[in-house]
């Protein structure tokens, strides 16, 4: 019985292109993977958080962290930074090693509306099916939403909401009517589903057209904040037109370290202009806390295939075009005819395996690199591994060689795998154009602890 067990642990994981919907419960029936490809994101919103749980969260395998900042202050920020750096040192000193690659993230405001806090300080209200609720956009009662009154931060509330207009708060927790505009600061809507309403929570109308600037001057302070405090990715939510985007880029300039952007999909409109989004920005998010309640109702019935649209245009472009991605193709090619479970880059900036990425290897990517900055870059993306490699020999075997033995201790490799190395083939090469399968010669070592 032990060896057949044994022998079922070294079976090479199969890979299959098929499609996976993850919102299917079954999925978690399946076997688990022996490698985690997609990245994890965790949202830091409570400025009470120590860097003890963040030190935790880190150790449990996340590789983004989300900042709240569109409502919190500049101390706030930058104290959660801090703890962010107190908990990654104190996962150095735990580990023994020299660096602990975090990646970070904010999320500008835009459009996105929420709600206001609850009055008394209560932490929920219930609102009933069939009442009449005041939607207002008055400051005065931004602490005061009870079962009868809601306030949301639009100032365009009269232009933007028409009468008939269904809303949705906290994804579909509350369904509402728009019945009657009281005045420019005021509407009143039925409640068409009772639920439990919180403090700031989403506030979607299905199929409008906003009439407020995408980007806003809160915005950009955000992207200042960014770029002053080196953070890797920036989030955009409602961009509706690649605008939006070249605004942002037109801001941040030609700065040396410049964040990632990437672009939520959250409306109609949105769908509308993805080629031209998809073309500007750094990578997309289907926003499913969003779209299903801006789009209509029939779209909202469709997004598994939607996803899918999306997701066949982003492989649709930036797809290799000069000598030096012509190795990635025959990269991608050969691990996918060898069976290689691993391909390894050696890199300094990580343009070769951007390029490789979109290529869609079925194997585990892991990247050797000495750039703190760069392997932050590098964990915002899907099945890929970035490594720490302190000293940056000339030998390119070295470097490889730390990598096979890294994923050997992980069990991502076993002896007698093939992998596949993609790497400058002489000093003066100015791209990577040599690709190599190589088949495993070392085994896992076990540890005896007394």
């Amino acid at each position: 019985m032990a060896n057949s067990e044994k022998q079922d642990e070294k079976k090479p994981e199969t890979i299959e292109f098929e499609d996976i919907d993850i919102s299917r419960p079954d999925i978690l029936e399946k076997p688990v993977n022996r490698f985690r490809r997609c990245p994890i994101i965790v949202t830091l919103a409570d400025p009470q958080i120590t860097p003890v749980d963040i030190q935790q969260m880190l150790e449990c395998g996340i590789n983004i962290v989300k900042f709240k900042m569109s409502y919190s202050s500049k101390g706030d920020k930058l104290r959660m930074i801090g703890k962010l750096d107190k908990a990654a040192d104190a996962c150095c000193r735990k580990f023994g090693i020299s660096e602990w690659p975090i990646a970070t993230c904010v999320e500008l405001k835009t459009i996105v509306v929420k709600t206001g806090l609850l009055e008394n300080n209560a932490d929920q209200v219930k609102i009933t099916k069939g009442s009449v609720v005041k939607i207002t956009c008055n400051m005065d009662e931004y602490n005061k939403c009870n079962d009868h009154n809601i306030f949301i931060d639009n100032p365009y509330i009269e232009s933007d909401i028409p009468i008939g207009t269904e809303i949705s708060i906290a994804s579909d927790e509350i369904i509402l009517h728009c019945i009657e505009k009281i005045d420019f600061e005021n509407i009143n809507c039925i409640v068409i589903k009772g639920g439990i309403l919180k403090n700031v929570c989403n506030f979607c109308a299905r199929g409008i057209s906003p009439t407020r600037p995408n980007i806003t001057k809160k915005d950009l302070e955000i992207v200042n904040f960014a770029l002053a405090y080196q953070i890797d990715m920036i989030v955009v939510n409602y961009v509706r037109n690649a605008e939006t985007i070249k605004e942002i880029k037109k801001h941040i300039g030609n700065k040396i370290a410049k964040p990632l952007i990437f672009c939520g999909l959250c409306t109609g409109k949105d769908l509308e202009n993805a080629d031209e989004i998809i073309k500007e920005c750094d990578g997309v998010i289907f926003a499913r806390d969003f779209l299903p309640y801006e789009t209509s109702a029939s779209l909202k019935l469709r997004l598994p295939q939607i996803q899918k649209w999306i997701s066949s245009k982003c492989l649709q472009v930036k797809m290799p075009i000069n000598a030096a991605e012509a190795a990635v193709i025959s990269c991608a090619m050969v691990a996918n005819l060898s069976k290689a479970r691993v391909i390894v880059i050696p890199t300094v900036s990580g343009k070769t395996m951007k390029a490789l990425h979109w290529m869609r290897p079925s194997a585990l990517i892991i990247t050797v690199s000495t750039k703190l900055s760069i392997i932050r870059l590098l964990h915002t993306y899907r099945g890929v591994m970035p490594l720490m490699y302190k000293d940056w020999y000339e030998a390119i075997e070295d470097r490889v060689k730390y990598a096979i033995e890294y994923a050997v201790q992980r069990g991502w490799l076993q002896y007698r795998d093939y992998y596949v190395t993609l790497q400058r083939g002489a000093d003066n090469s100015s791209f990577c154009d040599m690709v190599r399968v190589w088949e495993v010669s070392i085994s896992k070592k076990h540890l005896v602890e007394c």
